[in-house]
């Protein structure tokens, strides 16, 4: 638990280096841009779509979340949702 900056609250940080080890990572391609332009060319209609704190709202798949379990002194913390940090998030 640490601090929040300028907050009188706390926040719960957790290192998830020893879980992303048992995880195999998935290698993303990075998009080239001149072809997502090109895909774009003489469309009159845009959008966009952002995840605002979508950590917290991705389902994180039922064979990770034990992976992901933290032990607290109140007891295990099994999570549902998809944690800051966590391979391939």
């Amino acid at each position: 638990v640490v601090n929040k900056p300028e907050a009188k609250d706390h926040r719960v940080t957790v290192d998830v280096r020893g879980a992303n080890a048992c995880v195999e990572s998935v290698v993303w391609p990075m998009p080239i841009l001149e072809a997502a332009f090109e895909q774009l060319r003489g469309s009159s209609q845009y959008f966009s779509l952002d995840f605002f704190k979508g950590f917290w709202q991705l389902a994180m798949a039922l064979l990770c979340q034990e992976i992901y379990s933290i032990l607290t002194e109140e007891g295990v913390i099994t999570p549902t949702r998809v944690l800051m940090g966590g391979a391939n998030s």
